[in-house]
């Protein structure tokens, strides 16, 4: 699959940011592994090749104005858990993408495929 961008400009609400990353990761080629509930989801990619050993992203979007993730290197979508975390910018807190600021002035970019999912704002031409 190709690399696919994604611009948006919304209300700038968690809920708004929640749908776009969701439609965004299976347009990625990106698979729904395990749905906890409506905003605790965990996907998986085993990469561009297909031949890669599958990655897991746990998403949390229940938060009042953020999204929390974290990377494991297996998930088990029967008991809702993972091994192997990883936090990114190798910390022990999860990340998190705030909507707070996403406006038409400051517009969100999701783009990747299924080795890498890139989130940024604002973009500025």
């Amino acid at each position: 699959m190709a690399y696919i961008g994604y611009e948006f400009y919304y209300d700038g609400t968690r809920a708004t940011l929640w749908g776009y990353i969701q439609t965004a990761l299976i347009n990625l080629g990106w698979e729904l592994h395990d749905s906890i509930s409506a905003n605790v989801k965990v996907y998986k990619s085993n990469g561009e090749s297909g031949n890669e050993p599958y990655g897991y992203v746990w998403i949390d979007a229940g938060t009042s104005t953020y999204i929390q993730f974290a990377f494991y290197q297996y998930w088990n979508a029967t008991t809702h858990a993972g091994v192997r975390v990883r936090y990114p910018n190798n910390s022990a807190t999860y990340g998190q993408i705030t909507a707070t600021y996403m406006t038409s002035a400051a517009p969100m970019i999701i783009a990747g495929d299924k080795n890498l999912v890139f989130i940024g704002h604002p973009i500025n031409s």
